[in-house]
């Protein structure tokens, strides 16, 4: 029997209802057309923004346990990418710093790092600051692509972002950061217009920006989603990472639109199915079940 190797792996949380995390990841990759490998951090009933939430959060060794039958069954593919997103324990973190060290010393896998440990709109952090300090000790070394939104990246760079020109000094010159690719999946700068969001995109010493009409709507999940298809667009576009974000944003777009227009409180699968059309626009519709294989710069 020939196993259908998965080609990502997604590590982030769970839930019983809702789409954030790996809910929202792994159906925005299974309509890409990848089937991911997928480890919760936690099993919750529901995203952190309802009054009430119940769960339980993964330890490292069932974690680990997990693992072991991924390792052994030989499941994800040498050309892969692994993503990781919301993590709230110090022990998980360090699961996901040894997945990601392991993989890489005997294959081709790639790491994608979503911090998910906070926004603007909870009102900051949603996790402990401990956990935070390990996971970015741990965790940005290793990373190939970062993906922060605002208040995430002026946590880690402890300034507040005001223009590209300072944003890009900063990251030149910070010594773990300055030879990644990170990807800002929401900016305001000083100077941005109230009708436009920027997505900024820093790689080898240079920023670009990615403007995107600004949609009055502040959805959980936002950025989860656009990480997970980002990882997608980059296997299906060779990792050409203009052409993976420009979709992607065009995506969010449509998706945000028609959520907003119809006064709608967050993501379903209805309408995530809706514009997948726009995925699929620059391949033939075979091609991307074949598998297992305008800006302004400173």
């Amino acid at each position: 029997m020939n196993k259908n190797l998965s080609t990502i792996m997604t590590i982030q949380s769970q839930l019983a209802y809702g789409y954030a995390g790996n809910n929202l990841a792994i159906l925005a990759m299974q309509l890409n057309g990848f089937d991911p490998i997928q480890i919760p951090t936690v099993f919750y009933s529901n995203h952190l923004e309802y009054d009430v939430v119940k769960g339980i959060k993964m330890n490292g060794y069932f974690l680990k346990q997990i693992l072991c039958g991924i390792l052994k069954n030989n499941l994800l593919a040498d050309e892969s990418y692994i993503v990781s997103g919301f993590c709230n324990s110090i022990s998980v973190v360090e699961f996901i710093a040894d997945v990601v060290k392991s993989y890489k010393k005997n294959s081709h896998v790639k790491y994608i790092y979503d911090p998910a440990f906070g926004d603007f709109r909870a009102g900051g952090l949603y996790n402990a600051k401990e956990v935070v300090s390990v996971a970015l000790k741990e965790l940005i070394p290793i990373a190939d692509i970062i993906t922060p939104n605002q208040y995430e990246l002026e946590y880690i760079l402890g300034i507040k972002i005001v223009n590209p020109e300072t944003l890009l000094h900063v990251i030149k010159n910070h010594t773990e950061l300055s030879s990644k690719i990170i990807i800002i999946t929401s900016v305001n700068f000083d100077n941005t217009p109230n009708d436009r969001i920027d997505v900024v995109l820093y790689s080898q010493y240079t920023l670009k920006i990615f403007y995107t009409p600004k949609i009055n709507i502040d959805l959980v999940g936002c950025g989860d989603l656009f990480t997970a298809l980002l990882v997608c667009q980059l296997k299906l576009n060779g990792s050409n990472i203009d052409k993976a974000i420009e979709c992607v944003n065009k995506y969010i777009h449509q998706v945000m639109l028609f959520i907003y227009t119809n006064n709608m409180s967050g993501f379903t699968a209805q309408v995530l199915l809706k514009y997948r059309s726009i995925l699929y626009e620059e391949q033939q519709l075979e091609e991307v079940f074949d598998e297992p294989r305008n800006n302004n710069k400173h």
